[in-house]
């Protein structure tokens, strides 16, 4: 899967910050500012947007493409697809789809 080698980049960046913040723990800062609260993600929010370009299409699926998260989805009458391993190569986006009758319950 493509977004495997950026956890893989964000563990090895994980780790040096770990080990840094063993060696030198960090003093507390106030936060200053106004608090921003974000609700989760409603499976709803991940169909696939019906206009807009295939690098969009391929950052829409990729940012889903994440266990916790809904997939990237869209309805073809009584049937749901949903993508994931999105690969963008010139003038084409290839994914894997999963195609299901009915719609997903969560």
């Amino acid at each position: 899967f493509p977004s495997h080698d950026i956890y893989q980049r964000a563990g090895e960046i994980c780790a040096a910050m770990i080990h840094q913040i063993v060696n030198r723990p960090p003093k507390p800062v106030p936060q200053k500012g106004l608090v921003v609260k974000f609700k989760r993600r409603k499976p709803s929010e991940s169909r696939l947007p019906k206009m807009g370009t295939l690098s969009r299409w391929n950052d829409w699926i990729r940012m889903l493409d994440v266990v916790t998260y809904p997939r990237a989805f869209i309805k073809y009458g009584s049937f749901r697809l949903e993508f994931h391993s999105a690969v963008e190569r010139k003038n084409r986006l290839e994914a894997k789809v999963v195609i299901s009758k009915g719609a997903k319950k969560k």
